[in-house]
C-alpha cells in the first residue's frame, strides 16, 4: 500500500524521489531556528468517524505513512525533515523541512478504520516549502485537507493544515403501523461504510434505525437499499408493501435522494421521502421518513 501511495504521489508530480534523514517523533514542534528556509505545517486532526449508530466522534488517528524532502541546489546541505509520528483524533501535530536551501517536502499522513499494517483506507498529503510557492493540500479518498494563509515571513514558511472527513448518516424512520426490515442492500459506492454502526436492519413501529459512512471527497458517493414491511397475519394492510430508497451526493457537494414504494398486490398507500440535513462538503444527515 505504501509503495502504491508512492508511485502515485510521484505520477502527479507531488513527489520527488530523494534521500533524507529523517525523525519521527511521539510529539514535535517546527523549530524556526533550525536552519534558514525551513517549511513548517501544522496538522490539526479533525476526522470524525462513526462510533456507533448516529454517533460521530473525533477517534481516529492521522498516522505519517509517507515522507519525502528534496532539496534543489546541490551546495544547499542535506535536505532534512522532522514530522509527528501519529496525530490523535482531535489533536494537532506538525511537520517540518528543515535546513536546506530551496527545501521543499512532502507529508503524507493516513487513517485506517480497522487495524492492520498498511491498511489505510483514506490518505492526505501536504506539501510543504520554505518559500511557500508550492504549498498545498492534496486530497485522496476519503479526507479532506484545508490549507490556511502563510504565517511566517522572510526565508521561512509556516502553515496550518485542518484535516476532515465527509459523514454521510442515514436515518430511517418508520411511522407505520407495522415493523419494516431490509430485504436488500445497504449498498455503498465510493464509502467507507462500518457495519457496527449500522442497527437499521429492523426498524419497529415508531422507531428510528441508522446507518452511517465516510463518503468520498473525490468522487460521488451514493447509497441504495430496498425494505419490507412485515407481513401479518393479523392485520394485512400492507403485506407485501416495500420501498427502495436512492442517495447520491457529489463530490462538490450536490446532493439528491428518492425514497419509491413498490406497491404490493393491494396496493396500499404509503408515503417515503428523503430530506437532507447539513453540508454537502461536510457533516450531512439524509432523513428518510415513512409514512402511512
Amino acid at each position: 500500500m505504501r509503495s502504491l501511495i508512492v508511485l502515485t504521489l510521484c505520477a502527479i508530480g507531488i513527489i520527488a524521489p530523494a534521500s533524507a534523514t529523517a525523525g519521527l517523533k511521539t510529539s514535535y514542534s517546527c523549530d524556526p531556528t533550525y536552519y534558514s528556509f525551513t517549511g513548517c505545517a501544522v496538522i490539526k486532526n479533525d476526522v470524525e468517524t462513526f462510533t456507533a449508530p448516529g454517533t460521530l466522534a473525533k477517534v481516529r488517528p492521522l498516522v505519517s505513512v509517507v515522507r519525502n524532502a528534496v532539496r534543489c541546489m546541490a551546495s544547499g546541505g542535506p535536505a532534512v525533515w522532522d514530522a509527528t509520528a501519529q496525530i490523535a483524533g482531535g489533536a494537532t501535530g506538525m511537520a517540518q523541512t528543515n535546513g536546506t536551501l530551496c527545501a521543499a517536502a512532502t507529508f503524507v499522513y493516513g487513517m485506517r478504520l480497522q487495524s492492520g499494517p498498511q491498511n489505510y483506507q483514506a490518505i492526505v498529503g501536504f506539501r510543504v516549502d520554505n518559500v511557500s510557492a508550492d504549498e498545498t493540500c492534496v486530497v485522496s479518498s476519503y479526507l479532506d485537507c484545508k490549507m490556511g494563509p502563510q504565517l511566517e515571513t522572510g526565508r521561512d514558511s509556516k502553515r496550518n493544515f485542518r484535516v476532515t472527513s465527509r459523514p454521510l448518516e442515514i436515518k430511517i424512520v418508520n411511522t407505520l403501523p407495522r415493523p419494516i426490515r431490509r430485504t436488500d442492500g445497504p449498498y455503498w459506492a465510493n464509502a467507507l461504510s462500518n457495519s457496527a454502526i449500522d442497527n437499521a436492519y429492523e426498524i419497529a413501529p415508531g422507531g428510528t434505525g441508522y446507518t452511517g459512512s465516510l463518503r468520498s471527497v473525490t468522487r460521488q458517493s451514493s447509497y441504495s437499499a430496498i425494505y419490507r414491511v412485515r407481513r401479518s397475519s393479523m392485520d394485512t394492510t400492507y403485506n407485501g408493501a416495500s420501498f427502495a430508497i436512492d442517495v447520491k451526493v457529489g463530490a462538490n457537494g450536490s446532493k439528491a435522494g428518492s425514497c419509491v414504494p413498490i406497491y404490493a398486490p393491494s396496493k396500499t398507500q404509503l408515503t417515503c421521502t428523503v430530506d437532507f440535513a447539513g453540508t454537502g462538503t461536510g457533516n450531512l444527515i439524509a432523513t428518510v421518513r415513512v409514512r402511512p
